[in-house]
């Protein structure tokens, strides 16, 4: 038997959004799960003030709540970011399960184990926060790292290698569409900064490959379709920066050494690229510092998986270049070395 999930005063577009990604991430779940009008655990919108008294009332109870916001304002024993996203959504549902698990000692397969109340109380008391993110040490596991071609960025890319005008939909959300010849996409209306962007665009924007419908088009069928979303032309270049900030989620991207010296060749055109404000910091700082990224942010004290996603956008555009790292012992033998022959010289010359 799944699992099941439900929801508490979410607002109606994160209320589908939800049920549409519980449905897309099954496959990265540890067991099934699915959407429930009344269930063990419940997802709340403690923004909302039906949420709150809810979620003050679950409290009370002991029930399982997991706070739905843009901070965790109750420091909640499990906490879901707004907006929804995949890889948080993923983290946080496989850690209920492996926490019900290890408190009852039942399989996840076995049948009895869901029809218990999934999270006993001593759970609920005992575990620290969970706020799903991407470990600090993500700069140093390879298999954590960001590939691209796992997500829709990776779609892009293979397009534009081809030359082939392309439309990529998933799920019911709207649809992007890519002209590689012309270096030009359509999709929905973009602010220039991320905190504009549309739910239905993040979700969008960092789907995974396997869960994209792409579709060839001509020319023709291109501008009809445009024409009848009432899509917005932009620079190739805006897709991948978006889409590459919407799926990175803190990992560096592969192939890149995660220890070497790394600094920005130009400036970012910010004026066709989303943008937060720490991202004009750290393409100052990046401009005229050759160092690597933990050293980046702690310079310019902008968090680590944010400088991440920021180097990410930045090499997919290439627009980074590496530097060899400065080695102060390397220098310091060569040096000496250096000392050691000059003395022998000058001790053939005097004798």
């Amino acid at each position: 038997m799944p699992y099941k999930i439900s929801i508490k005063a979410l607002e109606k577009n994160d209320s589908v959004f939800f049920k549409s990604m519980l449905h897309l991430v099954q496959r990265q779940l540890s067991a099934e799960w699915e959407f429930a009008e009344v269930a063990d655990i419940t997802v709340v919108d403690v923004e909302q003030t039906d949420g709150k008294r809810f979620w003050e009332q679950a409290i009370n109870d002991k029930k399982c709540v997991i706070a739905y916001a843009r901070h965790n304002i109750y420091d909640a024993q499990w906490f879901l970011p707004k907006p929804i996203r995949v890889q948080p959504l993923i983290t946080l549902l496989n850690t209920l399960l492996e926490c019900q698990n290890h408190a009852s000692q039942i399989p996840l397969n076995n049948t009895t184990a869901s029809q218990q109340p999934l999270i006993v109380k001593t759970i609920i008391e005992s575990l620290p926060p969970l706020v799903p993110q991407i470990p600090e040490t993500s700069l140093n596991n390879a298999n954590n790292n960001f590939d691209p071609t796992q997500y829709l960025l990776g779609l892009l890319q293979k397009a534009i290698q081809t030359k082939k005008i392309q439309r990529f939909s998933c799920a019911g959300l709207p649809p992007v569409y890519i002209s590689p010849t012309d270096r030009r996409c359509f999709t929905n209306k973009l602010g220039m900064s991320l905190s504009q962007l549309s739910s239905a665009q993040k979700m969008m924007y960092g789907a995974y490959a396997e869960h994209i419908d792409s579709t060839e088009l001509s020319i023709d069928m291109l501008l009809t379709e445009v024409d009848k979303n009432n899509l917005v032309l932009y620079p190739i270049e805006t897709l991948l920066w978006i889409t590459t900030l919407s799926a990175s989620h803190g990992r560096l991207i592969v192939s890149y050494p995660s220890r070497c010296s790394v600094r920005l060749k130009q400036w970012p055109n910010f004026a066709v690229l989303p943008h937060q404000p720490s991202h004009m910091n750290l393409a100052a700082f990046m401009l005229k510092n050759g160092v690597d990224l933990p050293t980046v942010a702690a310079k310019t004290q902008v968090e680590l998986n944010v400088v991440i996603d920021f180097f990410n956008a930045c090499q997919v555009l290439g627009l980074t270049q590496t530097e060899e790292k400065h080695n102060p012992q390397q220098e310091k033998s060569v040096s000496g070395a250096k000392r050691h022959l000059f003395r022998g010289i000058l001790k053939r010359l005097m004798s």
